[in-house]
């Protein structure tokens, strides 16, 4: 009898571990799920910022343009006044060159009414006949890395332009008064073929020609600027 219950006794001690064992497994905590603030994969290239109040966000792939000498015109397609003033004041030895970069609607075939948003950097150089940079070369670096300044016609053109078309067709420029306005290159690709990679931040104040005014702050880009 004795032994007997000996037994029962190892059989119910072994019985309450097993329980107490598949207790323990059954209240461990659930794995912590994924938030709402996990980072997601922005596209190669861009243009981000606020306009007028409203974040814009361009993701299509942009164009690559250069201009040189005597046929440098806007991103809309018309020629600054102040760049014929100048080509009629100043030495005729005197070149404007352009690169920049240029999102477009790809819904449309019309090149001047579908640019949503472009990025050009200009400077005059001085056309000599044995010139010790190319114009691929100058156009390079018209892209190094810092700061530089908004064209305008009392700077002969030189620093960037920008234009941007909102979602009511209406096209606005920097063509205007810039000042407290910043603009910056924080990376380029390498020099190789007919065009490189162009990274920067800025913040300008847009005009529409009509004489009204907003502001286009907190960008950052990544384009594909023309050699």
């Amino acid at each position: 009898m004795k032994n007997q219950f000996s037994k029962l006794s190892v059989v119910a001690i072994i019985a309450l571990l097993l329980f107490s064992g598949c207790k323990k497994e059954t209240t461990k905590p659930a794995p912590t799920a994924l938030t709402s603030t996990t980072t997601t994969v922005e596209s190669t290239y861009f243009l981000q910022g606020n306009f007028g109040g409203e974040a814009i966000h361009l993701q299509t792939t942009p164009g690559p343009f250069t201009a040189s000498f005597s046929n440098v015109a806007d991103t809309d397609g018309e020629d600054h006044e102040h760049n014929v003033e100048h080509h009629e004041n100043n030495d005729e030895n005197d070149a404007p060159l352009v690169t920049g970069t240029r999102w477009s609607d790809n819904s449309s075939t019309d090149l001047l009414s579908s640019t949503t948003g472009s990025i050009e950097f200009r400077k005059v150089v001085i056309r000599v006949f044995i010139a010790p940079l190319t114009i691929p070369q100058q156009h390079y670096e018209m892209l190094a890395v810092g700061s530089t300044t908004f064209a305008n016609a009392e700077t002969l053109n030189n620093g960037a332009y920008v234009t941007f078309r909102d979602n009511a067709g209406v096209l606005w420029t920097s063509k205007g008064d810039q000042t407290g306005s910043a603009i910056a290159i924080t990376s380029r690709g390498e020099f190789a073929g007919a065009s490189t990679t162009v990274a920067g931040t800025f913040s300008a104040k847009m005009y529409d020609g009509n004489g009204n005014v907003k502001q286009l702050n907190n960008v950052s880009f990544h384009g594909i600027a023309g050699l």
